[in-house]
């Protein structure tokens, strides 16, 4: 039983050295952040949770205009990936600064390492990452790439989280996983043409389908492997509708479960300390708005079976 078990654990290792797991992430601009400090904080805290992985096989790719001084570039598997100046556009959307960066992310896959396939996620630089999905998908090695449909939403003003099942990536843009071989990844941050750049230069919730265009079979994540953190002034969600999301118009789970999940699964294990439980006095307005509700349903039911009945 031990010799088979060596023998498995040799063969995933020897898989996993064909292979790499890498993640793209795009840091906004100091020009164009609302808070510089509170990007680099995001930022500390997503490349945690990344090192936190049960599987050191990865490589997570910083693409940025200005580089953040930071402890994190001191981890020997975060890489910081500087774009020219002559890239920067001031008039450039939300959507455009993030393509040239996870390209320029991925071009330097291209001509740096000399692995031939790659499983890349497409990570934006304030979400969290479970620690079990490196190891998962390498271990796993589909060949083809994951759509990730559940997952979690972490309101940062309330600390309170709440799960989301089945349409994940239509609501969070760190939804993808893709597997691609070094000749299919583009060559620099401007590339429109290659098999990459035709699965990311769509909306985010429809790289997956994008990537089933070209021949990709993607499968879905069958865990939720990702914490989309919402409500903070950098947020691409805020910056672009001018609003914060309330998630509180659905099922809520507790501030101490919220540590509980990051503490847990994300490598998380500060900075969630102030978390307080809902005051009563607003559980029991809930539930009463909830029962009244269900009654006025209740009696329009009511009225129309009875009139079913006398007509």
């Amino acid at each position: 039983m031990t010799n088979s078990v060596t023998k498995m654990n040799d063969q995933n290792q020897e898989k996993s050295a064909m292979e790499s797991f890498a993640f793209l992430i795009p840091l906004v601009s100091k020009k164009k952040a609302k808070s510089w400090d509170e990007v680099v904080l995001n930022l500390e805290r997503t490349v945690q949770s990344i090192n936190a992985s049960e599987s050191d096989n990865y490589l997570c790719l910083i693409a940025h205009d200005d580089k953040p001084d930071s402890s994190i570039w001191q981890h020997k598997n975060v890489v910081s990936v500087q774009l020219p100046a002559s890239s920067i556009s001031a008039n450039s959307s939300v959507k455009e600064d993030k393509a040239r960066k996870i390209k320029a992310a991925a071009s330097w896959l291209q001509i740096n390492s000399s692995t031939a396939h790659h499983y890349l996620m497409f990570l934006d630089a304030d979400d969290l990452i479970d620690s079990r999905l490196v190891r998962f998908v390498l271990e796993k090695g589909n060949k083809q790439g994951y759509s990730i449909t559940d997952g979690y939403v972490l309101d940062l003003e309330s600390n309170l989280i709440k799960t989301i099942l089945d349409n994940f990536h239509q609501q969070c843009g760190s939804c993808f996983i893709g597997y691609f071989r070094r000749e299919e990844l583009p060559l620099n941050y401007m590339d429109r043409t290659s098999v990459f750049s035709r699965i990311y230069d769509v909306k985010h919730k429809d790289h997956a389908n994008s990537a089933i265009r070209v021949g990709k079979n993607i499968e879905k994540l069958p865990f939720p492997a990702v914490v989309y953190c919402i409500n903070h002034i950098n947020s691409a969600q805020q910056i672009l509708t001018g609003n914060k999301r309330d998630i509180k118009a659905n099922i809520l789970k507790s501030p101490l479960l919220t540590k509980h999940i990051l503490s847990t699964r994300y490598g998380i294990s500060t900075g969630f300390e102030k978390a307080n439980e809902l005051p009563f006095e607003k559980a029991q307005k809930w539930v009463f708005i909830g029962i009244q509700k269900f009654n006025v349903l209740l009696i329009k039911y009511l009225r129309l079976d009875l009139l079913r009945r006398f007509l």
